[in-house]
């Protein structure tokens, strides 16, 4: 991720645009088991959860294949 930030926003603020994508990727991580939880908790089941986590992996690959 540093090679991205820098290739982004340059070497002058890579310490500062890091830190700030570092801690927004932390947080948005904390968030998926407590939504896979809460999903739990409504359905009974992870089925959701895990079609849901699915769909983003696929957006995402897909994602990447349009950067290059």
């Amino acid at each position: 991720m540093p090679a991205l930030t820098v290739q982004c926003f340059g070497v002058a603020s890579m310490g500062v645009i890091y830190a700030l994508v570092s801690a927004v990727v932390h947080i948005l991580c904390s968030l998926g088991p407590l939504a896979a939880g809460y999903i739990f908790d409504v359905t009974g089941s992870y089925t959701v959860a895990f079609l849901g986590a699915g769909v983003l992996l696929l957006l995402g690959i897909l994602s990447i294949g349009r950067i290059r």
